[in-house]
């Protein structure tokens, strides 16, 4: 038992440095992948709006400085003399984590996805359910890791807590594209309902992080990959009219929010 209780202890100490590794070696990764593909026109695919791989490196970079403003700061304790950030910092650990195994995986995809695998020797079937270990890590990372630290985003150092909810926004546009790759048909009546299922998506999520939050951050990511899918419209499979028009009605139900806020306000 002393044992197992000093294993578990130094584990726990570690644990600050392995997620500090993990958020370097995930930035890097993603810069990897930025400059890479630079001279091919950037990353491609269905429902892959153009630029992402820099959303994926800022999200990194961003997350990185979060988690040092988090290791750095001074303890905060509560009326039960426990620290009250240690469960925010935990969950920021995990996301670090989280995000360098979605990188790793990235890395194995087709090239066009963002993988580099051309000259690797990397195995057809590898290669084929890179996307799918992208998209099912990414899921999770979304519906619990990323979720909960945005759920907690007051308990974040000051300035800092838009960063949760800009990770979930480019979370939502990568494991579309990856799931985009599967189903992908061009023509397919099947295609056009998954692209209109996925834009209503964007539009829906949009307004509840914004209803629940005011997360503006997830919004604007939200707003440079509906411009992003409408600049590389040809290659993405997405019809510029769902994504322009996905774009305006996001656009139109923050505004209608906003000035029903400031009604209620004024009622007040």
């Amino acid at each position: 038992p002393n044992r197992a209780g000093k294993t578990s202890a130094k584990m726990l100490a570690a644990a600050p440095s392995m997620a500090a590794l993990a958020g370097l070696g995930s930035t890097l990764g993603y810069l990897l992948i930025a400059c890479s593909h630079l001279s091919r026109g950037g990353l491609t695919g269905p429902l892959c709006p153009r630029g992402i791989e820099f959303l994926l490196l800022v999200d990194a970079v961003f997350a990185c400085i979060l988690l040092a403003s988090l290791l750095f700061r001074d303890s905060r304790k509560n009326s039960d003399g426990r620290d009250d950030s240690d469960v925010t910092k935990k969950w920021a650990f995990q996301c670090e984590y989280v995000r360098l195994l979605r990188m790793a995986a990235t890395l194995l995809t087709p090239c066009a996805l963002g993988g580099a695998t051309a000259d690797a020797g990397v195995p057809d079937v590898l290669v084929k359910a890179a996307p799918g270990v992208v998209a099912l890590v990414g899921l999770y990372d979304l519906a619990v890791a990323h979720e909960t630290l945005w759920q907690r985003r007051n308990t974040l150092p000051a300035y800092w807590h838009f960063s949760p909810a800009l990770g979930k926004g480019v979370l939502v546009l990568d494991v579309n594209r990856m799931i985009g790759f599967y189903l992908f048909s061009e023509g397919s009546w099947w295609w056009l309902a998954w692209v209109a299922f996925a834009l209503s998506s964007y539009v829906f999520s949009t307004w509840l992080m914004m209803n629940k939050g005011r997360s503006f951050s997830y919004y604007l990511v939200m707003l440079a990959g509906y411009i992003g899918l409408l600049l590389d419209g040809s290659t993405s499979g997405v019809p510029p009219e769902l994504s322009g028009a996905a774009g305006m009605l996001s656009g139109a139900l923050i505004v209608c929010q906003a000035l029903k806020k400031e009604d209620t306000k004024k009622g007040a």
